[in-house]
């Protein structure tokens, strides 16, 4: 968002178009870093407005604010990504947990400790089924 309310235009009016010109059954996503759905930044607050016309976000829970994989879900060194993903829940999709879709980064993110193993992964859903 380095060009600020062009690029959330842009954003808003792509997602908005997509809705309503594509074919019926057609799935409408994005995937951004967690850092940019922190409640407050430009990519939040275009989520908020289109909501309606997503049909699921799944945040990388990997690369940006959080590390579930090292953390676990509730944080430790990193914000905790239960609470990452409980305000885009309840602020972004009227209380929908079926909207967020958790991501995980298997390889490739190794520079920043974010890579997840099965065994990590696992835990991680483990932990948010109890949490939902």
């Amino acid at each position: 968002f380095a060009k600020g309310g062009q690029a959330q235009t842009f954003l808003k009016e792509t997602t908005l178009k997509l809705r309503e010109k594509l074919p019926a059954g057609s799935l409408v996503t994005h995937s951004s870093a967690d850092s940019d759905l922190v409640h407050g930044t430009g990519y939040f607050e275009v989520m908020r407005g289109v909501a309606d016309s997503v049909d699921f976000i799944m945040p990388q829970y990997y690369n940006g604010v959080t590390r579930p994989n090292t953390d676990g879900i509730n944080g430790g060194v990193f914000t905790s990504a239960l609470a990452h993903l409980r305000t885009l829940v309840t602020d972004v999709f009227g209380n929908d947990p079926t909207k967020v879709v958790f991501g995980f980064c298997i390889s490739g993110c190794g520079g920043t400790s974010s890579n997840s193993n099965a065994q990590q992964a696992v835990s991680v859903m483990n932990e948010l089924k109890q949490a939902y």
